[in-house]
């Protein structure tokens, strides 16, 4: 409903609301005599979604056509059943992904069920709270200090672990104890882990104890204590080595085994995404160079952002880091030579320099993007005016989200992308 004018959306929650409230009545109340009417009849299926409908409930992944059959069958039983009254079913459109409504379709996400499942059975998923005042603290390092935007899923890491130590309460006492350590890298093996995952568990064990040795009272408050947990960094560093190893040893057999899989995709189907959406592409370049038309719709601006971040990666071969990292000085200061332009990119995290160039055409778009929908972006988070102090503003970020602020996974834009523009999809790498 985003591009909907004011009185549009008020219907809509107005009526939302009258539902809500039959929902709170009535919604969880399902009738034996309807159910059974439904299983005896010629078609239980469609019986069945028109009864959750009634109920406001969704169904979603229905494959169109619904099989044949009497599609009133619910409303009409549930006008004979005493102390029920037929009530009007209208469709969902929780699954619909019209073109107005680019990128908002719901995902039916995929996870490694076998894997998730041998973890929770091995007790390597449970975790303490995040409110206690231990991991509390460590929160708040992390987001002030690191500046880190999920710093969330570091603590959960640390939680974990901490759990698998001590299930009673999480402490510091973990660093008396270095076969759990082992133990609990056996179980992630057990489980199907990648040797890199591990790393990860260890890197973020020791930023915790990095806190509790530099930014807390500990030398002074137990000095046992602290040497302990000097020492147990030292043991988690030469674990992260040996981790590293595997990890390295795991990329180049996964790289080897693409090298020659017969179904990777060729260098012109990857760039698929980009010659089909390039005529969407044009269109709203040339409907910025109009100056009598208006401001593009929301949707047109995700269009223009995916569009340029997929130029980036799949054209330019860069890490989806780059886009992220990518600045509006970097892009003020790029050079010029011959009829390209480059870019040099910084990205912190790898400390790295990385150049694009870019043609002329591109450029152009670039520069389309920065002086015209770029903008929109930012003023349209302004009049929301949320409070989200604790996020980085966007300002000084070349590519922005629709919400205003900095991008944070450009290989899922690209994913969303490629579905839009019905394409097999494929990564950076």
């Amino acid at each position: 409903m985003k591009d909907k004018t004011p009185p549009v959306i008020l219907e809509v929650v107005e009526k939302a609301k009258k539902d809500v409230c039959d929902l709170l009545k009535n919604g969880r109340a399902f009738s034996y005599a309807v159910l059974k009417q439904i299983v005896s009849s010629p078609n239980p299926i469609e019986g069945l979604i028109e009864e959750l409908k009634y109920h406001h409930l969704f169904v979603t992944g229905v494959p169109p056509p619904l099989p044949i059959g009497n599609p009133r069958l619910v409303t009409e039983t549930l006008s004979e059943c005493p102390g029920e009254a037929p009530g009007e079913t209208e469709p969902s459109d929780v699954e619909s992904c019209g073109s107005n409504e680019l990128f908002q379709c719901r995902q039916e996400k995929t996870y490694t069920k076998d894997k998730m499942v041998k973890a929770k059975d091995l007790g390597i998923l449970k975790k303490h709270s995040a409110d206690h005042p231990l991991l509390k603290r460590f929160a708040d390092y992390l987001k002030n200090d690191y500046e880190n935007a999920k710093y969330q899923q570091e603590v959960d890491t640390v939680s974990r672990y901490l759990y698998f130590a001590d299930p009673t309460e999480p402490s510091l006492k973990f660093v008396n104890d270095r076969e759990k350590l082992r133990d609990f890298l056996g179980q992630q093996a057990k489980a199907g882990y990648k040797a890199q995952t591990s790393g990860n568990y260890i890197k973020c064990l020791k930023r915790f104890l990095e806190f509790h040795l530099t930014r807390t009272g500990l030398r002074q408050d137990d000095r046992e204590l602290y040497k302990q947990c000097t020492l147990y960094l030292s043991f988690l560093t030469s674990s992260q080595s040996v981790l590293s190893k595997q990890a390295s040893k795991e990329i180049v057999q996964k790289r080897h085994a693409l090298l020659f899989d017969k179904s990777q995709p060729t260098p012109r189907e990857c760039l698929a995404v980009l010659d089909k959406g390039e005529g969407d592409l044009v269109k709203i370049m040339n409907q910025l160079d109009d100056s009598s038309s208006s401001s593009l719709s929301r949707t047109e601006c995700i269009f223009v952002l995916y569009y340029l971040e997929a130029i980036v990666i799949l054209r330019h071969c860069q890490r989806p880091c780059v886009v992220q990292s990518m600045k509006v000085k970097e892009w003020l200061e790029r050079k010029h030579a011959d009829d390209d332009s480059i870019v040099f990119v910084k990205d912190h995290k790898t400390a790295a320099h990385f150049s694009i160039v870019l043609s002329k055409k591109e450029e152009a778009w670039f520069e389309k993007y920065y002086n015209k929908v770029r903008p929109q972006l930012l003023a349209g988070e302004r009049k929301r005016k949320r409070d989200e102090q604790d996020e980085k503003d966007g300002d000084d970020f070349f590519f922005v989200s629709s919400r205003g602020k900095p991008i944070n996974n450009a290989a899922g834009d690209l994913i969303k992308l490629q579905q839009k523009c019905n394409v097999p999809q494929v990564s950076s790498q």
